[in-house]
């Protein structure tokens, strides 16, 4: 249930965990983008388990004024699933981080890319605090960051971005709650707390609820 409802949130979409990821970088030759490649074509690319060729396509389109923020967030969610292929299903998640060649440069590109949307998300908000695109790109790159930290890596850390994606995804479901994909992200935050989390500390998490998720 976990493995379904993580890729959902990274994806915004339901995306299957278990796809075969392609190894290969390389952007297929049958799509020459005569126009330029566009989010749709990074998304084609990350939905078939492209992951390192949407990251490279989406890095195009960053300095877009109108995709820069989804560039970001599903370039961070494309490098996440490469650092989490090559990590592999090892119970030592830092001894297996310490051994996989390609792990620091990923965790590097992602790192960089989630603090580079966070800073523009952040720019947006103070121009108009209203910006609900803004508000969503930032609690979705929170919880990228927040999901890669504690799941992927096994570390303790993301506290500060935790609470800024439920305050960010709070403030896009106040404003428009049919937002699908801002639900689908705070329904994962209710599921995870309720059933990860020990009873004693989900308080201190904000709770959450199975059930509503």
């Amino acid at each position: 249930m976990i493995r379904t409802l993580l890729p959902a949130v990274i994806a915004t979409v339901i995306v299957a965990a278990s796809q075969p990821s392609a190894r290969a970088g390389a952007l297929p030759q049958e799509a020459p983008w005569p126009d330029g490649p566009t989010l749709a074509d990074v998304q084609r690319l990350f939905y078939n388990a492209r992951y390192e060729a949407a990251a490279d396509l989406a890095l195009t389109l960053q300095s877009s004024d109108a995709a820069a923020l989804a560039a970001y967030e599903i370039r961070t969610s494309a490098l996440h699933f490469q650092l989490r292929d090559a990590l592999g299903s090892h119970a030592d998640k830092g001894n297996a981080f310490k051994r996989c060649v390609a792990c620091p440069e990923l965790l590097k590109a992602f790192l960089k890319d989630t603090a580079q949307g966070q800073g523009l998300a952040r720019q947006r908000l103070k121009i108009d605090p209203r910006d609900h695109d803004a508000l969503f790109f930032l609690g979705k790159l929170n919880l990228n960051y927040v999901w890669l930290q504690l799941e992927t890596l096994g570390r303790r850390t993301g506290w500060s971005e935790y609470w800024e994606a439920r305050r960010s995804l709070d403030g896009v479901l106040e404003a428009n709650p049919t937002h699908v994909r801002a639900r689908v992200a705070k329904a994962w935050i209710d599921y995870i707390v309720d059933t990860r989390m020990a009873r004693g500390t989900r308080w201190l998490l904000g709770g959450g609820s199975k059930k509503r998720a």
